[in-house]
């Protein structure tokens, strides 16, 4: 398991918000013999919306919505597979999300 973040963007109204989502990425499983195959699997931990410069912890409603949003699960995994420009960057995961937190 490793920890990463992904900056999703939504609309609410006329505005956009970004989401600053931090997951649990877990790698997938091919299977043997004996236990059958997982597939790569990612767990949202934490969401920061920000708008404006400014940034909260994101409601109950819009985390259960980014929860069970199927699409968006697989752009975590495919982030967490391929890297992203974030991840690349000279930040690590925790600097990002305490300067979001700030």
């Amino acid at each position: 398991m490793s920890l990463h973040s992904y900056d999703h963007m939504i609309e609410i109204g006329r505005a956009e918000i970004t989401c600053a989502i931090s997951f649990e990425y877990q790698a997938g499983y091919a299977g043997d013999w004996v236990d059958p195959p997982e597939p790569a699997s990612a767990e949202i931990l934490k969401v920061k919306v920000g708008h404006s410069g400014s940034w909260h912890d994101a409601p109950a409603w819009l985390l259960a919505i980014l929860e069970a949003d199927e699409d968006l699960h697989s752009d975590l995994v495919y982030d967490a597979e391929n890297g992203s420009a974030a991840d690349r960057a000279d930040f690590t995961h925790d600097e990002r999300m305490n300067a979001r937190a700030a």
